[in-house]
């Protein structure tokens, strides 16, 4: 994309919040976001994509919300865009509606789709958008009133 494309700017000075664990979801969303003139914060949720302490009954996750909660409700410049790959395993509800109610746009991007697409059943229905990374089980998230859409995993490299 060049410089004086019309999409190189459509991110220009917003913020994008990355709600993700540890590992590739940074590198690769910074790209896309800094090419397009925005820019990207991860709030780190969860260390993977499990349940980071079983033994404690839901308190951490609980705890982990709340945080992400009063981060954003206390920063100065809300985010335009919120990406979330995250599931239910760690991600409740109400910090999605949290989000919604301050306008701001929220999208999960659901890597697992092929064998995992059951784990946003509970959260999904709650984001403006769900980005699905295969075709398989689209169809299945659509009937629990997903909005689910076909955004496959690309791949760039800086010349």
């Amino acid at each position: 994309m060049t410089e004086n494309s019309t999409h190189s700017n459509i991110l220009k000075d917003k913020w994008v919040l990355l709600v993700s664990p540890a590992g590739w979801a940074l590198p690769s969303f910074k790209f896309g976001v800094e090419l397009l003139g925005g820019k990207i914060e991860r709030f780190l949720l969860t260390y993977s994509m499990g349940r980071p302490n079983w033994s404690d009954f839901g308190k951490s996750n609980a705890l982990r919300n709340q945080q992400l909660r009063e981060y954003v409700a206390q920063a100065k410049e809300k985010p335009t865009l919120a990406i979330f790959v995250s599931y239910d395993d760690s991600l409740e509800s109400k910090t999605i509606l949290f989000m919604r109610k301050l306008g701001i746009f929220t999208v999960c991007f659901h890597a697992d789709m092929a064998t995992q697409w059951y784990r946003i059943l509970r959260t999904g229905p709650y984001f403006d958008l769900v980005c699905c990374a295969q075709k398989i089980n689209m169809n299945a998230l659509k009937k629990y009133n997903i909005n689910a859409v076909f955004l496959p995993m690309a791949a760039s490299y800086a010349a």
